[in-house]
């Protein structure tokens, strides 16, 4: 399991590492979503670097879940050691996930 350091919310964020300390620089990041109900897309995913900065602003309409058939994991790479903010929310409804995610 990633070094994610928080997540809470209805929508779990969960890392496919098998890193069991914070992630480093260039590491290829891999996320996937487990929601506590049925999923209700389109989605808006949000990154946040460490320095404040938007680094992904999209909408996603099929959950990268981890089970067949779903979409593949989202992944990025880290290019700032610190804390990265990650948020999922469905856009019709109020359900949201957050994790914060050690980088370095």
């Amino acid at each position: 399991m990633a070094h994610i350091t928080e997540s809470f919310g209805v929508i779990e964020v969960v890392s496919l590492s098998s890193r069991s300390s914070a992630f480093s620089l260039g590491d290829r990041v891999q996320l996937i979503f487990r929601p506590i109900d049925a999923p209700n897309p389109p989605y808006s995913l949000k990154v946040i670097s460490p320095t404040g900065s938007m680094i992904v602003d999209t909408i996603i309409r099929s959950l990268p879940t981890g089970e067949p058939q779903s979409a593949p994991p989202f992944e990025f790479s880290p290019s700032t050691k610190g804390i990265y903010r990650v948020e999922i929310r469905e856009s019709k409804t109020r359900a949201e996930g957050i994790a914060k995610l050690q980088v370095g």
